[in-house]
């Protein structure tokens, strides 16, 4: 039996084998137009995407950025899960996916400063009045109460789709939407208990992961994503790779999700890759995504160590059996 065909335990639950289909934004130029619909509805095109990859082997799927507040949106097409009229859709998409012999899971986002204005009202948020990039607007800063009414936008819509039959639950803290902006000592010129220190640019995240494991209890997987290689003009480096995994850790993660722009590619001027730096310093799986295309590509990563799973995001797109290529290929 290969590396990949290996099961491995997240928490709460138990992968068949070590293949994820990582969040996605549908909106890509390779993702169906007819899978998008005008709001964010579940159609029937949406649920056979996603179960198709199931089908085909892959142990865990995990449902694209998925918006909890309406403050927060960041595409029109774009799932949500703010509001109970979106149950019923999620419910049928979570099924669908546990019929097909896959861990159904969903990552929750805020986009922040990132967000689309014309959708949020014309107002974006983040923790200081810093804008994403040149041209964007500057967003308002969150005041202490701001934040934790976005903390509880993350615990409802946790417990939405939890109750929806999603199993494995990831935060987006990653590619600068609201959680990652926290933690960029770039964006967050913060002086309060929400700034300063990167634990307490985490505090955002760190309340909503230990809020999540009262909440949830041991039935569900609960973890972030973070994408560190984003961070490398904010002065990150291993040192901090190692104090956010540690952070999260600490608040109960059951995972972590670390997404690069290439898994094999070495980092920080070392000889070893981001993920193996991770797994080091990490005592729960590292799911890893980044440019991952061959069933062979995925053998090396967990052979050499670079992560615990392998997440393949557009050679899955382009090829919805490729867990069922993959797993033959290396049996």
């Amino acid at each position: 039996m290969s590396l990949l065909q290996t099961p491995v335990q997240v928490g709460a639950v138990q992968l068949r084998n070590r293949i994820a289909m990582p969040p996605m934004v549908r909106l890509a130029p390779h993702v169906s137009p007819e899978l998008a619909g005008n709001n964010g509805e579940f159609s029937d095109a949406l649920i056979e995407h996603y179960a198709q990859r199931a089908r085909a082997g892959t142990a865990l799927i995990i449902v694209e950025a998925t918006c909890v507040d309406p403050a927060g949106r960041v595409w029109r097409q774009g799932l949500n899960a703010y509001d109970d009229s979106y149950t019923a859709g999620l419910a049928q998409l979570a099924s669908a996916i546990a019929d097909a012999g896959a861990v159904p899971g969903i990552q929750l986002v805020h986009g922040g400063p990132q967000a689309d204005a014309a959708l949020c009202g014309g107002i974006t948020y983040g923790p200081s009045e810093v804008a994403p990039s040149v041209g964007q607007p500057e967003p308002i800063a969150l005041s202490p109460q701001g934040i934790l009414e976005v903390e509880q936008r993350f615990l409802d819509a946790a417990l939405r789709v939890a109750s929806a039959g999603f199993r494995f639950i990831e935060l987006h803290a990653a590619h600068g939407y609201l959680l990652d902006s926290f933690i960029s000592p770039i964006r967050n010129h913060r002086t309060d208990a929400f700034g300063g220190s990167l634990e307490n640019r985490m505090r955002i995240i760190t309340d909503i992961l230990l809020r999540l494991k009262v909440l949830l209890g041991n039935a569900t997987a609960v973890g972030a994503r973070i994408s560190v290689f984003t961070h490398i003009a904010d002065g990150f480096g291993e040192p901090e790779l190692r104090s956010m995994i540690q952070i999260l850790e600490q608040a109960g993660s059951d995972f972590v999700d670390l997404s690069m722009d290439r898994v094999l590619r070495n980092a920080f001027g070392t000889s070893r890759t981001m993920g193996q730096m991770a797994r080091a310093a990490a005592h729960v799986p590292i799911i890893v995504a980044g440019e991952i295309k061959t069933p062979e590509e995925a053998e090396r990563v967990l052979a050499e160590g670079h992560g615990d799973v392998v997440a393949v995001g557009r050679a899955m797109l382009q090829d919805p059996r490729w867990a069922e290529k993959a797993l033959a290929a290396t049996d």
